[in-house]
């Protein structure tokens, strides 16, 4: 598990993407599938996700983006706890409304209190796969 000031660093653009695909695609990350989505060669996904290839064109970004239905906005993220919180805030807009109503209530919790509701929250995607 993470501390709290690895969660508050400054994050790579290869991890942004990491991390969009592990969230926005779920435990089994087919690289091959989003990059045919998206437009984008496997090598050149492949190397973004290594780091080989740190200023990605704005075209495969906004390819990536649209493939998601987030915003440019989230590659301007500054940690990778604000790019899990654009995420979850992202797909909780779309969620129920249950899920609505305990982002707003943990709006008003201290930020570790917000990091534990998104953990939370995390385990809970993991696990409905399973129940399915």
């Amino acid at each position: 598990m993470k501390t709290e000031a690895e969660y508050n660093t400054q994050i790579s653009v290869s991890e942004q993407i990491r991390l969009l695909l592990e969230l926005g695609t779920g435990a089994d990350i087919n690289i091959s599938q989003v990059a045919q989505a998206t437009g984008i060669s496997d090598q050149a996904l492949a190397n973004l996700l290594q780091g080989k290839s740190a200023n990605p064109r704005l075209s495969t970004l906004l390819a990536l983006c649209q493939h998601y239905g987030i915003s440019l906005d989230y590659f301007a993220c500054e940690s990778e706890a604000a790019c899990r919180a654009y995420l979850y805030h992202h797909q909780m807009q779309a969620a129920s409304p249950l899920i609505g109503a305990i982002e707003n209530a943990a709006a008003h919790l201290s930020p570790k209190g917000q990091r534990n509701v998104l953990a939370i929250m995390e385990w809970m995607r993991l696990a409905a796969p399973a129940v399915r």
